[in-house]
């Protein structure tokens, strides 16, 4: 089966009638995490996990790397399923898959959606952080959800 992206202007009109279905990914790199910065709505500004809508006949874990090559320019290992988090905003209603995964190789080279990164100790998480995503990332540790 064929990946499908959905168009831009397809994609503006649906997210006012139903979710969308995403991956937010935990990509841990010696012992900390990924962070970048938006320089897009929603929360521009904020630090955020990287993450990506789920595309027609995509598979999530596909997913996972998809989003890690395209915002990030790295490749990930071993994506494991954290748990499920539901979200309303303004802007959307989200349905997320939290998987954390691993770094394997490639140098940080950000894509539109982002203006900086940071590794960071998952235990220094800051403020300005994307509310929900910060919840993911406490519980996920404290739960020992992650293999580190």
């Amino acid at each position: 089966m064929c990946v499908v992206k959905i168009p831009n202007d397809i994609f503006k009109q649906i997210e006012k009638y139903m979710p969308f279905s995403s991956v937010d990914i935990i990509i841990l790199k010696d012992q900390k995490i990924i962070l970048t910065k938006r320089s897009i709505p929603p929360y521009r500004g904020y630090w955020n996990l990287p993450g990506s809508v789920i595309l027609k006949n995509e598979k999530m874990v596909a997913t996972v790397k998809r989003s890690s090559k395209e915002e990030l320019g790295i490749e990930v290992v071993n994506p494991t399923f954290i748990g499920n988090y539901e979200t309303f905003t303004k802007f959307r209603h989200y349905i997320t898959h939290l998987f954390a995964t691993k770094y394997k190789s490639g140098k940080i080279k950000l894509d539109f959606q982002s203006s900086r990164s940071i590794l960071i100790d998952p235990n220094r998480i800051p403020n300005h952080t994307v509310p929900i995503q910060k919840s993911m990332i406490k519980n996920a540790f404290k739960n020992n959800l992650i293999d580190r």
